[in-house]
């Protein structure tokens, strides 16, 4: 693809085109917030509020990573497996209903079965996210890359990339609480796939020392992708 072509690919998008600048005589391009739409700014001021509050929250560590377990409670087949599992469907169900689910992220709660939903402590909501969301939960460390590719070329692109460590860091904890075999993709890629086995007490050590282990290292970067998006409003 031609540098041209990649400028018009880039001004056609729908975010880029409001505030992509380009110096036809100089023959390039900046991006300036000032071209951002309401919507935008609107969006902007959200997700910063969103990830002020879930910062200021202590984090969760008795979730045990069970979402993965309430989406295919008591169905034989679900819709969200494409994996086989690795213990019998009948010891899923016994363990999703042994105590009640902590989940406190809704993209997680959304998913379960309907069987599963009832049985969470809260009954979680996108209107009601913001009162939920904490920082010791993984999918809420995974949505630090949605956020931070929300800005795209407003931030730095080693905020980018550690916002994408430390997303698949925390995907790859949540995989391995889950009730699927993960066997096959043993070393691929450089992740640990052994299971967490949040059935045992042993399990649920392991899991919520990961989670504190995630939770320090993707403190900081919360605060830097905080400091971007206030950086990128104070700016217009």
């Amino acid at each position: 693809m031609s540098f041209r072509a990649i400028l018009q690919f880039e001004e056609s998008s729908s975010l880029a085109s409001s505030y992509f600048c380009y110096d036809k005589c100089l023959r390039s391009g900046f991006y300036d917030p000032k071209g951002l739409k309401p919507s935008e700014i609107k969006r902007f001021k959200n997700t910063l509020n969103l990830l002020r509050r879930i910062a200021a929250r202590k984090p969760n560590y008795f979730c045990y990573g069970m979402h993965e377990w309430a989406m295919v409670h008591g169905n034989d087949k679900s819709m969200h497996q494409s994996l086989p599992f690795r213990i019998e469907q009948s010891k899923i169900d016994e363990t999703v209903i042994e105590r009640p689910i902590q989940c406190t992220h809704f993209d997680a709660f959304r998913f379960f079965t309907k069987e599963s939903s009832t049985l969470n402590a809260n009954q979680l909501s996108r209107a009601n996210q913001i009162e939920f969301d904490q920082p010791g939960c993984v999918h809420t460390t995974m949505d630090l890359f949605k956020w931070a590719y929300q800005l795209k070329s407003l931030i730095s692109s080693d905020l980018l990339v550690d916002c994408v460590e430390i997303a698949l860091k925390a995907r790859c904890i949540d995989m391995r609480a889950s009730p699927y075999d993960l066997s096959k993709y043993e070393g691929a890629f450089g992740f640990d796939s052994s299971p967490i086995k949040i059935e045992t007490l042993d399990g649920k050590r392991l899991y919520q020392f990961k989670q504190l282990e995630l939770y320090n290292e993707s403190a900081p970067i919360r605060r830097n992708l905080i400091d971007a998006y206030e950086s990128v409003l104070r700016s217009l």
